[in-house]
């Protein structure tokens, strides 16, 4: 978390930004429904010339995948209406796209290698399966549904849950006013049962590699309200922090009698945060070091005496819970929530981009920072929408694909894209989204969980 950032669990926010990708397709989508009439065109195949052309459902508005710049598509049938054709992607998606980025010049009968098939990755997808633990809220109904959408439940409300390594638990925190506890119950929602004592605003468990502990962060120290100082200028300059004081002033006080000029400010919340870690079984527990911000620890699966934070202003730290000593993993400030991959191989984060939000992908060591995920030129210039949100990443249980939480849409949906950031899509029909009203409000909070 941020320096002087306080956590309230239901409050939204809101983030706007500016495009970053090459330019791309340049065409707005017709609303008007593509079919009734269209005509087959068997045999044809195209491919894409524009950086990024979006395929999309039949009324233009819903995005059911990207392709990109030399793609080969699967031309189906064309609408006699719009101009429109129908395609079939190498992943298997059907949609519409413009044809104006498309290349059908060539011969109209692919060769056989051409034919869109399934790749690997997305042969991997299909075999990741598993469930999804969902927050709606930070703080409201935690759902959980299989990965092909079935099974959608209530399993309880709280904070940040956390899904256990076997799949059958979840850990989350419940606060009254600032004192909390964290819970764990069964994924059927059964069993609930608190296994600490009042923590003030607790937040963020996760599991060891063996579900015996849970690590959390807490608030210690610093401040949750704002605070209003005031310096007596004939004693010298002030000690201010421009950067984060507001609402400066001037004021005349009179002291003895005489006029003395004062200068105030208001400072913003500070509030410290501290890493815990907590055994479930009888929720006996040993305070760690980790910064003074420390903030959504989460442990490393294949070294199961470490646990990794995000510091705010620092980057990211990793703790040794065995010696009670910690060292910076990254010194970049932006790294938010951080999240191993199952084979701890990777941590992806949430990516303060400039004045929105993405996620980068890191080996564990912090080295070999990736980008996954970015807004093409296009949705901002050509279509005038805002810049994409990409938050909340997850891993698979086979640590091949990443799930996290978009609003490319105009809604917060679950989406999933290879672990190389590749073949991004929306995890669930919209009939599935239409019942999960996600709202996030970068907070830093968990808001999905991935098991077997």
């Amino acid at each position: 978390a941020m320096a002087g950032q306080q956590f309230t669990p239901a409050t939204e926010a809101a983030a706007t930004a500016t495009a970053t990708a090459a330019p791309a397709e340049t065409a707005t989508p017709t609303a008007t429904p593509l079919p009734p009439t269209a005509t087959p065109v068997p045999g044809t195949f195209g491919t894409v010339t524009s950086y990024g052309l979006n395929v999309r459902n039949g009324a233009g508005d819903v995005i059911l995948e990207e392709i990109h710049k030399g793609d080969t598509v699967e031309i189906l049938q064309k609408s006699e209406t719009t101009g429109w054709v129908q395609v079939r992607t190498a992943a298997g998606t059907v949609g519409w796209v413009n044809p104006a980025f498309l290349d059908m010049t060539g011969s109209p009968t692919a060769p056989e290698k051409a034919v869109a098939q399934p790749s690997a990755s997305a042969q991997k997808t299909v075999s990741s399966g598993g469930r999804l633990l969902v927050q709606l809220k930070s703080g409201g109904d935690i759902m959980m549904l299989n990965r092909d959408g079935s099974g959608l439940h209530r399993v309880t409300s709280g904070i940040d849950p956390a899904l256990s390594p076997d799949g059958n638990r979840v850990a989350f925190t419940r606060w009254q006013g600032a004192e909390g506890t964290v819970y764990v119950v069964n994924t059927d929602g059964s069993g609930e049962r608190p296994i600490a004592g009042e923590i003030r605003q607790v937040k963020s468990p996760s599991w060891s590699p063996d579900s015996q502990k849970l690590a959390v962060t807490f608030q210690r120290g610093g401040t949750l309200h704002p605070s209003r100082e005031c310096h007596d200028l004939t004693k010298g300059e002030p000690n201010i922090n421009y950067w984060q004081a507001y609402d400066i002033e001037t004021e005349i006080r009179f002291v003895n009698g005489h006029p003395v000029p004062y200068l105030c400010w208001w400072m913003p919340p500070d509030a410290h945060w501290q890493l815990r870690v907590i055994n479930v079984s009888d929720g006996s527990f040993e305070d760690m070091p980790a910064g003074q911000y420390a903030m959504s620890p989460v442990w490393d699966p294949a070294n199961p005496w470490r646990v990794v934070s995000a510091v705010g202003g620092s980057g990211l730290v990793a703790t040794d819970v065995n010696r009670g000593t910690a060292e910076p993993l990254t010194n970049d400030p932006n790294d938010r929530a951080p999240v191993f991959s199952p084979d701890g191989r990777f941590i992806a984060v949430t990516y303060r981009q400039d004045s929105h939000w993405d996620i980068h992908r890191l080996n564990a060591d912090g080295s070999g920072r990736v980008r996954l995920t970015e807004t093409p030129l296009w949705v901002t210039a050509a279509e005038g929408k805002p810049v994409w949100n990409n938050v909340a990443p997850v891993f698979s249980p086979d640590s091949t694909e990443i799930a996290f939480l978009t609003d490319r849409t105009g809604r917060w949906e679950v989406w999933v894209m290879n672990v190389d950031g590749t073949n991004q899509r929306p995890m669930f029909s919209d009939a599935v989204n239409d019942q999960l009203s996600i709202v996030y409000a970068f907070n830093d909070e968990r808001a999905l969980g991935w098991g077997r």
